[in-house]
């Protein structure tokens, strides 16, 4: 119930404050091409959107919520790997100047909203911050729990907008994908008989809507397979002695591992194994995407089905906890703006897929070095469809 409750608040400031006033009313186009106007870049305009929100509700912080926090979190998260790797202040000042003025920024604005005692009263702060503040509190400064705060809420931020900036781009880029996301949403809210509301042209997505959303479940995988994943390193202990099989141009390498050693995965290298993934360097919006059975693809190597061919969520001893609403945002935001409007790259010409943002380590989350314009064009309500 929580979750479901932190969705509709979510999918409310999303429409309030991003999708519902996108582009023109349609009676006010008149000096566009063609109604499409152009909003800016994706990573400029879903990456911001997705900030403000999960600044605003999941995270209770509105100083935050804004175009300088979203400024803040791409100049920390830039930084964020050489950050955690060096204890230092002195070091990460030197190494990581504006990366660390733009942590040290984000902690203080964490610090004004956990000490306003006020908005503890009246309920304005979210649950999650609240019960996280004060079950740390016992054993943490203010200083140190805003700390903590900062880096969740990057945690929230490294993953999901990346990857929805390649979702957004690879559904522009390909008229079929475009096509099937489409109408997969727009059937969605025609059954439902889901309705905008006139005053706020809200529309809601239920956690249950979107566990029917196979086409923007596949695209949302070869995102994060193909782009999101990059160059991530995996460590793990071994619990038991055991023989590691690994392909070779030669056949195969056997390594024996003992236990309490460390083996050092790279899901990179597993997400773009040939064998496994036809053409891996290639994007396939369909790629995962269940047959007309219903029955998901089945991926094979050296003969056995693998079990969970994605390696997406989790670099540490378990899954990421919020795996969950991260994919939910993700679809909710693509929904929400594909129920509003046509969207194309500007002339309706697909350019080139920017390189990966260049950071002072390999570990990359697939962030792109630039943005890529698009414009979009509000739909009519006959050919919404709902």
């Amino acid at each position: 119930d929580g979750l479901s409750s932190c969705l509709r608040e979510f999918q409310k400031c999303l429409c309030q404050r991003f999708v519902a006033n996108a582009a023109p009313p349609r009676e006010a186009d008149g000096g566009l091409v063609n109604g499409w106007s152009r909003v800016g870049g994706i990573l400029e305009f879903f990456g911001s959107a997705l900030w403000v929100a999960s600044a605003e509700v999941i995270f209770g912080c509105p100083p935050l919520a804004n175009e300088e926090g979203f400024r803040l979190a791409l100049s920390f998260d830039s930084c964020l790997p050489t950050l955690t790797q060096i204890s230092s202040k002195t070091m990460q000042q030197i190494l990581c100047k504006e990366g660390f003025k733009a942590r040290e920024i984000m902690v203080e604005k964490f610090k004004r909203v956990l000490s306003n005692e006020q908005r503890y009263d009246n309920g304005t702060i979210s649950e999650l911050t609240k019960e996280i503040d004060q079950t740390y509190s016992h054993f943490m400064t203010l200083d140190q729990r805003s700390r903590l705060f900062g880096l969740l809420i990057i945690a929230s931020f490294f993953n999901t907008v990346p990857t929805t900036f390649w979702v957004v781009y690879h559904i522009l880029s390909d008229t079929e994908a475009y096509d099937a996301v489409c109408k997969e949403v727009l059937s969605l809210l025609r059954d439902k008989k889901i309705h905008k509301d006139g005053v706020n042209n809200e529309v809601d997505f239920s956690l249950s809507d979107l566990d029917t959303t196979p086409v923007l479940d596949s695209i949302i995988s070869e995102a994060l397979r193909l782009h999101t994943v990059n160059s991530v390193m995996r460590p793990r202990i071994a619990t038991e002695d055991f023989e590691l099989k690994l392909p070779a141009r030669e056949g195969k390498l056997q390594f024996q591992v003992k236990k309490g050693e460390m083996v050092i995965a790279s899901p990179t290298l597993a997400h773009r194994d040939k064998d496994v993934f036809k053409e891996p360097l290639s994007f396939q919006w369909d790629r995962f995407l269940p047959g007309e059975n219903g029955v998901s693809p089945i991926f094979l190597q050296n003969g056995r089905q693998l079990r969970d061919p994605l390696c997406s969520f989790g670099g540490g001893s378990s899954l990421c906890p919020g795996r969950k609403f991260s994919l939910a945002e993700i679809k909710v935001v693509v929904g929400l703006m594909i129920a509003e409007y046509d969207m194309r790259f500007i002339g309706g010409i697909t350019p080139d897929p920017p390189e990966y943002l260049r950071t002072k380590t390999p570990r990359s989350f697939g962030m792109p070095a630039s943005d890529v314009a698009f414009e979009l064009r509000r739909r009519s309500s006959s050919k919404a469809g709902y």
